[in-house]
């Protein structure tokens, strides 16, 4: 016997669907592409009485659905009853803790590659169970001592669940579950376990003495991560072997538990490792997590906190990205500096050379006042270990900065002063690679600067400010408890100091030397991660040797084009940054984050200058050390009259 329905089709029975009762000697087929439903009974009925297998198979297109359940089966003899989903099988109610498929009086298979949503009852043959979809199940359990027509049964036999899918056992986000799958011998999970529905307490439990074998699978929990917190529990009323990852999503403040909050419960033989956390989870709120094994009555799997975690040196590196940002931006001022003087000097000749008296200066020398922009943007990344725990970052920085040069010629010959005001804004976005964490920097930036020049000699002091707004998004360690606002404040300042040197060929060679000083704050964070942070006020000091080659040549129209290279090696002289993290229960901590003390520095630049006052300038720029590289740009035009 053998039925088909057709795409798009639809059978809605009083009672069922489709009944087919099979009293031949041929095998009995049902397959369905369209929709059936049996209001009061099942979608799908069939019999068979004369010792003959039964093949059931939903399409993908397909449903099955009724109101006792979406599939009914039984076979005489014990006959093969093979079930094979593509589509959806599933009590009408939707219902998970309501029957979707039954099988009497046969040994059944069933494969679903599609929907499954609903409890399954079995007979005392040996059954297999393939699922490589979305088994969605609950139970009807009032007295836990009832008989089985309450939760999934396998029956007698020797029975198999080869989950290669999801299997979803709780899924009411506004009560506890308990799922229970009864009689099952063998439970091979390569796929996904989930009991992860926003609420801790739900319970999967499995029994018959079955075996659990968990290579290369998964189970998915939420867990109040608290002393005297708790989590969703897989019972294995068995022994357990291989190793499933345990993936765990926090629910409620985070703090920390060292007395351990159970997971897994094996009523049987298990190892150590045959449950261990996945490495998504090993970081939640400020502490970090991990998995233990308590055998002190049953197997129990225990989760509990080893101290603290990612999360709380997150907000050490918080500090340096913040005065990365000040130099960062300071920095592109001092090269457009640098790009200028050549415009701005009263002598571009050195004093050794054999000139009795100087040169006057140009009518470009003497362009200012001047008005000037520039564009600016850095890149830089970190690779950083702290006590073990692995701090890899990446930051972006960009903005724009406009300022007004005046200056003034000094009594000496080829004494030049130069003064100016800027202000601009800054943008930063640091993004930690371990976690999800991000920091969003953003706000106005003002400062001063001069420079001083007496021929061959220069010096450039530029002093900055910083105004920033900083949204701290660590939500993913504590979901709904890890987004805080804070203000940044930078403020300091950075001398550079120079000789120039003149070569043939319209070379030069510039010695220089650097001294930079910045001190940075953050508010306190009252509530984040279920605690607080109080940051340490930090002031950063940084010096520079470097030598910058360079060669400038003026054009038959008075065009001054200045290029170079610059080779710098800085020195940090503060060696971490600091933060206290205050969370309940726990003693108040101070972490972290080293900064990087010995780096290296090689930008190129190009500027050229015009007789009618316009001039563009542009650099690029490497820092580098061991686990650092920034690479920065900026560019920018000026106007003089």
């Amino acid at each position: 016997m053998n039925i088909v329905t057709g795409t798009g089709s639809v059978i809605n029975g009083w009672y069922r669907g489709i009944m087919a009762k099979n009293y031949g000697t041929g095998d009995l087929e049902v397959t369905v592409y369209g929709e059936v439903t049996g209001e009061y009974g099942r979608g799908i009925y069939t019999s068979s009485y004369q010792g003959v297998d039964t093949f059931i198979k939903i399409g993908a297109t397909g449903l099955a659905q009724g109101g006792v359940s979406g599939v009914y089966a039984s076979s005489m003899e014990g006959r093969e009853v093979v079930i094979t989903n593509n589509g959806q099988v599933r009590n009408l109610s939707r219902k998970t803790d309501d029957l979707a498929v039954e099988v009497k009086d046969g040994a059944a298979r069933i494969d679903n590659n599609g929907k499954l949503i609903g409890r399954i009852t079995l007979d005392e043959y040996d059954d297999l169970l393939n699922n490589a979809g979305t088994w969605t199940v609950g139970s009807e359990i009032e007295d836990p001592n009832d008989d089985d027509e309450e939760s999934t049964t396998f029956g007698a036999g020797e029975d198999t669940l080869n989950n290669r899918g999801i299997l979803i056992a709780a899924s009411k986000v506004d009560s506890d579950e308990t799922t229970t799958i009864n009689a099952l011998e063998t439970f091979n999970n390569a796929g996904a376990i989930s009991l992860s529905d926003g609420q801790s307490g739900d319970v999967l439990e499995i029994t018959g003495d079955v075996r659990f074998n968990g290579t290369g699978g998964r189970l998915e929990v939420d867990a109040a991560l608290a002393e005297g917190g708790s989590a969703d529990r897989l019972i294995v009323n068995g022994t357990a072997s291989g190793v499933t990852k345990v993936s765990v999503k926090a629910v409620g403040a985070i703090g920390a538990n060292s007395e351990g909050i159970t997971v897994v419960e094996v009523n049987g033989d298990s190892t150590d490792g045959d449950f261990t956390l996945d490495e998504g989870s090993r970081n939640m709120g400020f502490f970090a997590w991990d998995m233990r094994r308590d055998v002190e009555d049953s197997d129990l799997f225990e989760l509990y906190s080893t101290g603290l975690g990612v999360g709380a040196y997150e907000f050490a590196g918080g500090i340096t990205a913040t005065q990365d940002i000040w130099f960062q931006s300071v920095g592109t001022l001092l090269q457009r500096q640098a790009d200028l003087r050549a415009t701005i000097a009263a002598t571009q000749v050195t004093p050794v050379a054999d000139f009795v008296d100087p040169v006057a200066p140009t009518a470009l020398g003497r362009a200012l006042p001047g008005f000037w922009f520039k564009a600016l943007g850095a890149y830089l990344e970190r690779d950083v270990e702290e006590n073990g725990i692995t701090l890899d970052r990446r930051q972006t920085v960009f903005g724009g900065l406009a300022g007004l040069d005046v200056g003034m010629d000094l009594a000496g010959p080829g004494e030049t002063m130069l003064f100016g005001i800027f202000g601009g804004y800054l943008a930063s976005e640091l993004k930690f690679k371990s976690t999800s964490t991000k920091w969003d920097y953003d706000g106005p930036s003002l400062g001063a600067y001069a420079t001083y020049l007496n021929q061959a000699f220069y010096a450039d002091l530029t002093v900055k400010a910083d105004f920033l707004s900083i949204d701290i998004d660590a939500d993913d360690l504590a979901p709904g408890s890890g987004k805080a606002d804070a203000n940044g404040f930078n403020i300091g300042g950075q001398i550079d100091t120079g000789y120039r040197i003149g070569l043939d060929h319209d070379l030069f060679v510039e010695p220089q030397a650097s001294l930079a000083l910045l001190h940075t704050e953050i508010d306190d964070v009252d509530d984040i991660l279920g605690g607080a942070v109080d940051f340490d006020n930090e002031t950063s000091v940084r010096g520079r040797l470097g030598a910058r080659l360079g060669h400038e040549f003026t054009d038959s129209d008075a065009r001054i084009y200045s290029s170079d290279v610059t080779a710098s090696i800085w020195q940090e002289f503060n060696g971490s940054n600091g933060a206290t993290i205050l969370a309940p229960d726990f003693t108040a901590t101070g972490i972290s984050d080293d900064t990087i003390g010995t780096f290296g520095d090689v930008s190129v630049g190009f500027s050229v200058a015009s007789p009618e006052g316009w001039s563009s300038f542009v650099r690029g720029s490497w820092q580098f050390a061991e686990d650092f590289d920034a690479l920065s740009a900026n560019a920018g035009v000026r106007y003089a009259w």
